[in-house]
């Protein structure tokens, strides 16, 4: 059950990287490092990265308090996850 509500959450996390990353991508300090001669792949580790991973990092936050509640609500409705039963064995009978 938490597998499959993870699942629904991850095109908002990948449409929210990509956004801010075009977002990013065109700022000055991104424009500056591509003209000293950084390579593409040292911009995207040293500009991008840091600065499209908080966003995704408080959103990924407040998605996994919306999927406890969400996973709650259906184990209150009987669709999540049965309750733990305690095993009784003949020796713990007293007898």
């Amino acid at each position: 059950m938490a597998l499959a509500l993870s699942l629904l959450t991850i095109p908002s996390m990948v449409r929210l990287a990509r956004a801010n990353t075009i977002a990013f991508a065109q700022r000055e300090f991104v424009m500056a490092a591509r003209l000293m001669g950084a390579s593409r792949f040292r911009v995207m580790l040293r500009e991008l990265v840091p600065n499209v991973i908080l966003p995704v990092f408080s959103m990924a936050v407040v998605m996994i308090s919306a999927l406890i509640v969400a996973e709650a609500s259906l184990s209150f409705l009987g669709s999540g996850h049965p309750a733990a039963r305690p095993h009784v064995g003949q020796h713990d009978l007293g007898g």
